[in-house]
């Protein structure tokens, strides 16, 4: 059975600038859910310690590895869940995240947060793919 994916804005004049959709709509589909991925090394040592876009782009390529083990590429992702310690340092990477997820950018959520799992964390990436059965 194939699947029916829309991401979806609402068309409004400030939406040129973000780089997510405001929702997505799925119907069928083998439902990927990918736990918050952060930067690190295959050794448990944390990538980029104070360095934001390093980590984002460590963090990203996680979430790629660990789509792939699945089947799925970072066009698969219809939501992200973004969680950091510092708003302010992680809007300035939004480049970063426009170039790894294709348009349309699949829906996204970010929340400042006190603390992560790792104190050297500053962001960790949860993301929910569909690929076809």
């Amino acid at each position: 059975m194939a699947f029916e994916k829309k991401l979806f804005n609402f068309d409004v004049p400030w939406e040129h600038n973000i780089s997510f959709s405001q929702g997505a709509s799925i119907k069928g589909g083998r439902l990927i859910l990918l736990s918050g991925q952060a930067s690190l090394d295959d050794n448990g040592k944390v990538v980029g310690v104070g360095d934001m876009e390093l980590q984002v782009k460590t963090s990203l390529e996680a979430v790629r590895r660990g789509l792939e083990i699945v089947g799925a590429t970072p066009a698969d992702v219809v939501k992200v869940n973004i969680y950091t310690t510092d708003c302010r340092a992680f809007h300035k990477t939004q480049p970063i995240r426009e170039a790894f997820f294709p348009k349309p950018h699949p829906a996204q959520t970010v929340m400042e947060v006190t603390r992560l799992a790792m104190r050297e964390f500053l962001i960790e990436v949860e993301v929910t793919a569909v690929v076809d059965d």
